[in-house]
């Protein structure tokens, strides 16, 4: 086409600044057609493209038995997320990325932090949000988004093919008395037409070349998790995380009952927070080495409460756009959670503190309700993926920094 010059103006064609040639949706299926609850589900990506996992989704088809006509995941915050029990990520090298370990706990309390009431509605009816009941008798579909099934798929980057080649996606399967609530309990479930649909894009041969012969590297946020029982005798607890990180974030931990997480007539996920009566029975405290966070102990459940939505960055908004945790109706029995922000600055979202041997973080909690529970403690830090790229794009070299 000729460019045309009139009235001072250049009438130029349209360029494309692209250097993709090839946007598509790929499908990618799990190793088998069938999965039943126990099992480990697993995918492995292929294909010379750049991925974008916070727009991509896995979609799967559920049947559950029971001697009740209906089952549901949960009323509070439960989903098709509750059958997953572990999430691992693992370089086509045999590298661990990220594993998860008790996603779905982490799924059902983060859905609740990180999004917002209509996402939960609209975009969550997909994947089973609402306490909707379901009938046994019924084959369920479901959509997932990735960014929601694994940390590693929530960045605004795209994936690299050094690194999306090969790649593998395991998904443990949880037992039927933690995913499902029911009258009279789920006793198994089949999951099957699995696959995942990927947002991919394909780069000319002469840009990919020139690609490969730099490093690249994806940053993510992941996530870890760790463990304790605490005794109704004590009502109390001290956790000392036992991992090293090297830019921490955030963190949160979450109380249950222990008697309700293997209990397939109720909700596993209910999480105890602390006692809407406004007293000083209740008590938390945060410390990274000498530094506490808060400097004083919360104590009584409006001031931990406090603490959950200055974490959240709720305090500064007038809006609940990424927050959905109700004080008076959820708080202290459905979603109670006892956060940390572990940011040194607002300025920077990846500006996080070094956890290691010399300085442990730990979550003191008081809880005047006696029950024997079990504490999940899940910390997020920034990670980074590095491939330094050889000739051949299946032979890069990756290295995993957290």
């Amino acid at each position: 086409m000729l460019a045309l010059d009139i009235n001072n103006l250049s009438y130029e064609p349209d360029t494309d600044p692209s250097i993709a040639v090839q946007r598509q949706l790929l499908i990618r299926y799990p190793e088998k057609s069938t999965y039943t609850n126990g099992e480990k589900m697993s995918y492995i990506l292929s294909g010379n493209a750049f991925l974008d996992g916070k727009n991509s989704s896995m979609t799967m088809t559920l049947k559950a038995e029971s001697a009740s006509a209906n089952f549901l995941f949960g009323q509070a915050q439960g989903s098709a997320l509750n059958i997953f029990n572990r999430v691992r990520v693992v370089s086509g090298s045999g590298k661990v990325i990220s594993d998860v370990l008790d996603h779905n706990l982490f799924a059902a309390v983060a859905s609740r932090m990180k999004l917002s009431k209509q996402y939960r509605s609209i975009v969550g009816s997909s994947f089973g949000h609402g306490g909707v009941t379901l009938a046994t008798a019924d084959t369920h579909h479901f959509q997932i988004p990735l960014m929601l099934l694994s940390p590693f798929f929530n960045s605004n980057q795209l994936i690299p093919p050094s690194i999306s080649e090969g790649l593998i996606i395991e998904l443990y399967l949880e037992t039927p008395a933690q995913a499902f609530e029911s009258a009279a309990g789920v006793t198994s479930y089949t999951v099957s037409n699995a696959e995942i649909v990927i947002d991919s894009s394909q780069v000319a041969d002469q840009y990919m070349k020139m690609i490969m012969s730099m490093p690249m590297t994806y940053e993510f946020t992941d996530v870890v998790q760790s463990d304790a029982f605490m005794s109704s005798a004590n009502q109390q607890i001290e956790h000392v995380i036992p991992h090293s990180l090297t830019n921490a974030v955030e963190a949160f931990g979450v109380l249950r009952k222990q008697s309700d997480v293997n209990n397939g007539l109720v909700n596993s996920f209910n999480t105890v927070g602390p006692a809407l009566v406004v007293t000083n029975a209740d008590e938390m405290k945060w410390s990274v080495g000498s530094i506490k966070l808060p400097q004083q102990p919360a104590l009584g459940s409006l001031k931990i409460y406090n603490i959950l939505l200055n974490t959240q960055q709720v305090l500064s908004s007038r809006t609940c756009d990424s927050f959905n945790i109700d004080y008076s109706a959820d708080f202290a029995t459905k979603i109670g959670v006892y956060s940390v922000d572990l940011c040194r600055s607002r300025m920077y979202a990846n500006s996080g503190r070094e956890l290691s041997n010399g300085q442990r973080l730990s979550l003191f909690v008081k809880q005047s309700i006696a029950a024997d529970y079990l504490l999940d403690c899940f910390v997020y830090h920034t990670a980074r993926v590095v491939a330094v790229f050889s000739s051949d794009v299946k032979h890069a070299s990756i290295t995993v920094e957290r």
